[in-house]
């Protein structure tokens, strides 16, 4: 070669991977967690706040079975609370899954689609199980509701 580098002199270190990289499962031992999480999302619309628990269920998994570090679950900062969508949020999400699907993403598209007008936020925190009976107003955890 002209620059003098061969093959034996370019030596390439190999590291071990950084803490937290996730082995793959080979033998499916959270194959159940994994499935019941897609099914969670697929009923949901893929609003992955709503399917915390299995999140939680299948990182618990893989730390029982050592394909990751064993971690306490609140380190991994998924909230406790339970998430509630506001029915603008959901039908955003469907429509511009909708137009993923279709490849109609174009930028017409993006111009008609950002409104910087609408105020209405995603969703909001509430305590699990701490429905309001359907009366009244849910008190939101953390963030405020423009109503």
């Amino acid at each position: 070669m002209a620059n003098g580098v061969t093959a034996n002199s370019m030596r390439v270190n190999v590291k071990a991977p950084d803490l937290g990289a996730f082995p793959l499962d080979h033998y499916s031992e959270c194959k159940s967690q994994v499935e019941a999480y897609y099914r969670c999302l697929k009923s949901n619309e893929y609003v992955t706040p709503l399917c915390r628990d299995q999140m939680r269920e299948y990182l618990q998994c893989r730390m029982d079975r050592g394909l990751m570090k064993p971690a306490d679950l609140d380190g991994f900062g998924i909230p406790k609370t339970e998430f509630v969508p506001t029915r603008q949020h959901r039908i955003d999400l469907k429509q511009q899954w909708l137009r993923q699907k279709m490849n109609q993403v174009t930028v017409v598209w993006e111009e008609n689609y950002r409104r910087d007008d609408l105020q209405v936020p995603d969703g909001y925190e509430r305590e699990k199980g701490g429905g309001d009976g359907g009366g009244g107003n849910p008190k939101p955890v953390g963030e405020k509701v423009n109503t």
